[in-house]
């Protein structure tokens, strides 16, 4: 016999990997789409294929650079939604303001080809009201 026990057939059949199938995931929409620069507040990510034994990653990426990109803490994930808390928006452009798209991935390898978009508007700092109370009508 030409082939022994270290034989590239034998080797090939004793080795295995392990590959496990995940369903895509895909992006609808987020909501709120517009919020301040600031981050921080609370938003959720609608789509399919969210599944909560997986690291579930949301990431905004800037419109301007596609290399910056933030991500946001997540808070809870049903099948259908994913909750988050809105990361700030230092990265889309001047002053915070701009857009951004809005993805998601199982596995932070590997994001969904939908996506949603979300703008960030400068934030507003209230220093006062007046006047400061009406009269009851």
């Amino acid at each position: 016999n030409r082939y022994n026990s270290d034989s590239v057939a034998d080797i090939v059949t004793r080795t295995s990997y392990i590959f496990e199938y995940q369903e895509l995931v895909t992006v609808e929409k987020v909501e709120p789409a517009i919020a301040s620069s600031s981050g921080g507040a609370h938003a959720s990510i609608y789509g399919s294929g969210f599944d909560e034994d997986k690291q579930m990653v949301v990431r905004f990426k800037s419109q301007i650079n596609s290399e910056l990109h933030a991500y946001a803490n997540i808070t809870h994930v049903a099948t259908d939604r994913i909750d988050f808390m809105i990361p700030p928006g230092i990265y889309v452009g001047i002053g915070g303001e701009g857009l951004a798209t809005v993805t998601v991935s199982a596995n932070g390898q590997d994001y969904s080809s939908s996506e949603a978009i979300f703008y960030y508007i400068e934030s507003v700092n209230v220093i006062s009201v007046e006047p400061k109370c009406v009269p009851e009508q």
